[in-house]
């Protein structure tokens, strides 16, 4: 794998632990995780850290572990075994994802009650306090917060949040949701619609 990336004209460094991992998040472009069983000090320090750096998860063909990868942050995964072709496919997504983010220029802050998004630093706060949120727990709450009140589809959220070429289930919507809301401390912030998607509480 790392023959694979470096042929590809990436620069591979290789974390030896969590620590290290979390250490290195600044420089990263993209982050790879072969080993997902985080200790829960490691897993709440990357939530902590990270906010801009996409993270894809290795997993095997289970779907706890695939669940745990979301809850703990993945911006993608990828079942093992698999084909080199295909994860360099996903890196370079991932990759082109996070460079269009930092590239489309000073959008502002969205507020709406105790919560508000600073679009330009990908930074999120309640009360005032930050939240530290993976990529896409950010970007669906960015997307509801732009249209508040409307009913957003399930395939709406998925092709906005994973686009189009990626393989996103609304499982995966489901479980970032509960770690979004979670995250927030405002369980009723988000309203699910039964039979549609999701939205904003206009009354929140």
């Amino acid at each position: 794998m790392t023959a694979a990336l470096t042929r590809s004209g990436f620069t591979v460094r290789r974390a030896s632990s969590g620590e290290d991992l979390c250490n290195s998040l600044d420089d990263a472009r993209v982050v790879v995780l072969d080993n997902p069983y985080l200790s829960p000090d490691e897993a709440v320090t990357l939530r902590q850290r990270r906010t801009a750096t996409p993270l894809i998860f290795l997993v095997a063909d289970t779907v706890d572990d695939r669940v745990r990868a979301l809850a703990q942050g993945a911006d993608d995964y990828l079942v093992k075994p698999f084909d080199v072709a295909e994860l360099l496919a996903r890196v370079h997504a991932v990759g082109r994802r996070a460079d269009r983010t930092a590239t489309r220029g000073t959008i502002g802050v969205l507020r709406f009650g105790e919560v508000e998004l600073d679009l330009d630093r990908h930074e999120a706060r309640v009360a005032g306090q930050p939240v530290p949120l993976s990529r896409k727990e950010f970007a669906i709450l960015a997307l509801l917060a732009r249209k508040p009140g409307q009913t957003l589809s399930r395939a709406e959220i998925l092709a906005d949040v994973w686009g189009t070429a990626e393989m996103a289930t609304s499982r995966s919507l489901d479980v970032r949701m509960a770690t979004l809301r979670a995250k927030l401390g405002r369980p009723q912030l988000i309203q699910s619609v039964r039979g549609i998607g999701y939205r904003l509480s206009p009354d929140y």
